[in-house]
This record gives structure tokens, C-alpha cells and sequence, in this order.
């Protein structure tokens, strides 16, 4: 089930053993998604790249990733992004 989010799209959270994909979403205020007050983001990056630094809206759905370092993570996994004002 598709889930729809807004908020600003920052990068440059990396982690050590690749296990984050260096993106995410904070979300707007007084928006949560499952408790979540940012998310980290997965989709084509180059398409990321386009938007840093900009307030998106994003469709997706939320699902976890395990890890060595992390265990299991929330990550949205992006279907649709785009700038909004």
C-alpha cells in the first residue's frame, strides 16, 4: 500500500559498510510515518540529485532493511518523487 510524504530532501548521512543510501526526507511538521520524523529514502539517486536541498512529495512504502551495524531500519522506498512549493 502506497504512502504519501512531504518534507525536505537532504543527503549525506552515510554510514560505514554501505548500509545507508545517504538519503532522506524531513518530513513536515506535525507529519509522522509510523512514529518517524524523517525518513531514510531509496530510489534512483541521480533523480535525488536533482532535488537536494528541496521540499518534495514522495509515494512509496515504508520497509525495513537489516544490517550488521544498523539491524533493522525503516527505509521508504521511493515510487514517485517530485518538487512541490
Amino acid at each position: 500500500m502506497s504512502t504519501i510524504v512531504r518534507g525536505l530532501l537532504v543527503s549525506g548521512e552515510f554510514g560505514i559498510g554501505g548500509e545507508s543510501t545517504g538519503w532522506k526526507i524531513l518530513l513536515d511538521v506535525g507529519v509522522e510515518i509510523q512514529g518517524l520524523t524523517e525518513v531514510e529514502v531509496n530510489h534512483k539517486t541521480t533523480r535525488f540529485a536533482q532535488l537536494r536541498g528541496s521540499h518534495v512529495e514522495a509515494t512509496g512504502e515504508l520497509k525495513f532493511r537489516s544490517g550488521i551495524e544498523r539491524q533493522s531500519c525503516p527505509v521508504f522506498e521511493v515510487e514517485s518523487i517530485q518538487k512541490i512549493d
